[in-house]
């Protein structure tokens, strides 16, 4: 069944390059798809399911020695309550035609009044080239952290 329309998506252009990101900083992925010769289609996701999320950017050391600086390969736990079983994301070069998402990890955590004082449990990233690791606990939902791979 064809359900693009009633998401209102009803582009009929050709096109040559899309991109998954979250264009306007509201934890919500939106679709960007460029098309030859003329302007580009934005589909912002308008989802208001009241969850809660959590976006992690990795960042290697990019120095030798060290994991590259995109943090691609990284392993990020994500732990959104005490005993749950953790949301496990690569970090990749998520790609598509012509194109190439952000990589930013992003996490659903699910109802916002079941998270301890609005807080995920644990954030926990392995880093590609080095196995050097961080912990976070503790971590404010619907934000944007960064991660950086430790020296040692």
């Amino acid at each position: 069944m064809d359900v693009a329309a009633s998401a209102g998506v009803t582009e009929t252009r050709p096109g040559t390059g899309l991109a998954v990101a979250d264009l306007f900083g509201d934890g919500r992925p939106a679709i960007l798809m460029v098309h030859p010769g003329s302007t580009p289609s934005i589909w912002r996701n308008a989802t208001d399911t009241g969850n809660a999320w959590l976006r992690i950017r990795v960042r290697g050391a990019g120095t030798p020695g060290g994991s590259n600086r995109d943090g691609l390969g990284a392993q990020v736990r994500v732990t959104p309550r005490t005993g749950e079983a953790p949301r496990v994301v690569e970090v990749g070069a998520n790609s598509h035609y012509l194109g190439q998402s952000e990589r930013t990890v992003h996490v659903g955590l699910g109802d916002p009044d079941t998270l301890i004082n609005g807080t995920v449990y644990q954030v926990h990233v392995t880093f590609p080239s080095t196995g050097r690791t961080v912990t976070l606990n503790g971590v404010a939902m619907n934000e944007t952290i960064t991660v950086t791979e430790p020296d040692e």
